[in-house]
């Protein structure tokens, strides 16, 4: 990407963080997980660059940085801005959860997120952990985030934990501080009452 590249991409944020405010919504999260461009830039494996978005971690940060400074601005405190980012890697010549710690503390220490979503894998590589299967042990991720999830301070955190199948186990995650926030899709998908059945006693 040249530099132009880069500005045309900070303009595509800020038009959509206005396009999702004039659409009603409460908050917009920034991709920096699972292989986008965001993490490419973070990343020392995808991130070879000699400019002054690569080398050191702060140059690496740097497009992430100005992307939520660009959503911040055009979401004027009108929406919860928050990011997803992956824990680790798992890659060699990749980072892992002691940067993403070191990553995760400087942007919330500069006050550019509302929340964050921890997470793991770069599809489509790691599909098998992006969208975990049955033969993947449950709440894959909960090891990552909870090696991440203090660099965050008050910051709240969110976390699929990975295969979460029963809202006892992402009740369990909260109380035990893994995170602060328990989301789900697929479960949701495959039973759209998931959570009222639970509330109501009948999770079974």
């Amino acid at each position: 990407m040249s530099t132009e590249d880069i500005r045309r991409m900070l303009d595509t944020f800020r038009q959509a963080t206005v396009n999702l405010l004039e659409a009603g919504f409460d908050g917009i999260m920034l991709h920096a997980a699972h292989g986008a461009v965001l993490e490419q830039f973070l990343s020392p494996y995808f991130n070879r660059r000699s400019d002054g978005y690569g080398g050191s971690l702060g140059n690496r940060m740097r497009l992430l940085v100005e992307a939520l400074e660009v959503v911040r601005e055009a979401a004027a405190g009108r929406m919860a801005v928050g990011m997803r980012l992956n824990c680790d890697e798992l890659l060699q010549g990749g980072y892992g959860t002691r940067e993403a710690y070191e990553i995760l503390e400087r942007i919330c220490a500069a006050g550019l997120i509302d929340y964050v979503d921890l997470d793991v894998a770069i599809e489509p590589d790691q599909f098998w952990l992006g969208m975990p299967p049955v033969f993947v042990e449950p709440h894959v991720y909960r090891p990552y985030a909870e090696a991440v999830r203090k660099a965050a301070g008050k910051v709240p955190v969110l976390c699929v934990l990975g295969r979460l199948t029963s809202i006892a186990d992402g009740e369990a995650a909260i109380a035990s501080g893994v995170c602060d926030v328990v989301g789900a899709a697929r479960a949701l998908i495959a039973e759209p009452n998931l959570v009222k059945n639970a509330f109501e006693g009948n999770e079974e």
